[in-house]
């Protein structure tokens, strides 16, 4: 529980890591939070592709991420290079319960030169082409931190919804989250095969 806020700042080929280190074996001990990123400017040149900006380096099992807000930030690489993603965590000693990640936001950023542009509440969109009943929906790599699709904010179809006969689909589908081996995936069920787009709003973490 940092109690810290990092607002305004020009971070040139530096980055940000939030650690526990000092109290190792607290593993339901404080939560990682009260810590909020905003409105910087993140700036490197000669770093290798996987170089992230912010990082998580948790000591214990079941860490446990409450309170992160990462907004409005500015992320770009110079000299042509090119990184993954700006965000990580090092679990060379320890890992999250991303099942209990509450308040992770990660938004309003402006990417350059940046492979993933990571996002919390995750914005997507997701096509089937051939009817079907059930559609499984992955989130990952957008997310930050590797986080869990834990819920959906809000739900929209992209135009028609059909079924195999071509008539229109005119429902909602059952939503579950947090699906998949990591937790990153959505699923929709549907009373019938349906096809066409929809567009989802994820969220990494509970209220």
């Amino acid at each position: 529980s940092a109690k810290t806020t990092i607002t305004g700042n020009y971070c040139d080929n530096a980055f940000i890591e939030l650690s526990n280190e000092h109290s190792a074996q607290q593993s339901n001990g404080q939560p990682y939070g009260a810590l909020p990123i905003v409105g910087n400017i993140f700036t490197a040149q000669d770093v290798p592709n996987w170089f992230t900006y912010i990082r998580l380096a948790p000591y214990g099992s079941a860490q446990v991420i409450d309170g992160l807000s990462v907004v409005g930030n500015t992320f770009k690489m110079n000299g042509g290079d090119l990184i993954f993603r700006v965000d990580g965590v090092d679990t060379s000693n320890g890992d999250f319960d991303f099942s209990r990640t509450r308040g992770l936001e990660f938004r309003s950023h402006t990417y350059e030169e940046v492979i993933e542009r990571t996002e919390a509440p995750a914005y997507l969109e997701a096509a089937q082409a051939a009817p079907d009943a059930t559609w499984t929906i992955p989130v990952a790599p957008r997310l930050p931190f590797g986080a869990r699709a834990l819920a959906v904010e809000s739900f929209a179809a992209l135009g028609p919804l059909t079924d195999g006969a071509g008539a229109p689909v005119r429902e909602v589908p059952v939503v579950v989250t947090g699906q998949g081996p990591s937790g990153d995936q959505v699923r929709l069920d549907w009373s019938v095969p349906v096809s066409g787009t929809v567009a989802l709003k994820v969220r990494a973490g509970g209220e």
